[in-house]
């Protein structure tokens, strides 16, 4: 008697802890802004789609490597002659264990490089 209640309360935790384990798990990112610039077609050109991918991985909850998905963005930008990027997105897959021990979010960021006319330029 003593044994199947054991074995029933491990089973139990088992199957309660099951999705707590190890997860994968695919999401669109959001993307908000706090800075809204009203544009014309005129003062700016769009060059090209861009696009980047990458990595952030977290150990233990406290150390984290990679990510910086904007910035990685904007430097395929300027490569191509652009100066700011439109219509940024990013998705994201996140794989876990345990949540706080080890977790990596896979990361694709896309957007239009564009260039901008002088008259809207920053610091202008």
């Amino acid at each position: 008697m003593k044994h199947s209640v054991i074995v029933i309360a491990i089973m139990g935790l088992m199957i309660s802890l099951s999705g707590c384990i190890y997860t994968s798990t695919e999401k669109a990112g959001i993307i908000q802004t706090g800075t809204v610039f009203q544009l014309n077609s005129n003062d700016f050109e769009v060059i090209d789609r861009v696009s980047v991918t990458g990595e952030t991985t977290l150990w233990f909850g406290v150390l984290m490597i990679g990510g910086k998905g904007y910035q990685a963005l904007l430097k395929e930008a300027e490569k191509i002659g652009g100066d700011e990027i439109m219509n940024y997105s990013y998705d994201s897959e996140v794989t876990s264990i345990l949540g706080w021990i080890y977790s990596k979010a896979t990361w694709k960021a896309t957007g239009f490089a564009v260039k901008l006319k002088s008259s809207v330029r920053r610091g202008q």
